[in-house]
């Protein structure tokens, strides 16, 4: 049950009621600031001095979806439903794109010089490569020439 603004009342020691589960309809009273955000003078919260809520967890991968927060959660124990909820929500995004992790080049021979005239392979290895796939040796030549 929730308490109403402007509702100021004294039960006396005698007062039972029945308490209901009941879902009701979201109201911005129902949400309270988000982890990282304060409310300010105009009522709205906003991020804190010092937190960033673009910086996105290490975890997030290319292809899968994270929560980013609107600067609202609902209160803890409150069951409203539809009115302003979806305003209030956190909202699924796409996690962005990040350069492959655990780049290395070495050569096929093992040798970090070439004689001239030759074609080179060069193996590069990527320990991240994307979702769900393993480390790969990606092999790609280049013929060297001197003038």
């Amino acid at each position: 049950m929730k308490h109403r603004l402007g509702n100021y009342c004294m039960l006396g020691k005698d007062y039972t009621e029945v308490l209901s589960a009941e879902s009701s309809i979201c109201w911005a009273q129902d949400f309270e600031c988000d982890y990282g955000y304060e409310r300010r003078r105009e009522g709205n919260c906003l991020p804190a001095f010092w937190f960033n809520p673009a910086v996105v967890s290490r975890s997030c991968s290319q292809g899968q979806k994270y929560l980013i927060s609107t600067g609202y959660r609902k209160v803890v124990s409150n069951n409203c439903i539809k009115g302003v909820k979806d305003m209030y929500t956190p909202r699924k995004q796409m996690c962005p794109n990040r350069a492959p992790k655990g780049l290395s080049l070495s050569t096929r021979e093992g040798k970090l010089t070439a004689d001239l005239h030759t074609n080179v392979t060069f193996l590069v290895h990527l320990d991240e490569v994307g979702l769900g796939q393993k480390p790969k040796w990606l092999p790609f030549c280049i013929s060297l020439f001197w003038a």
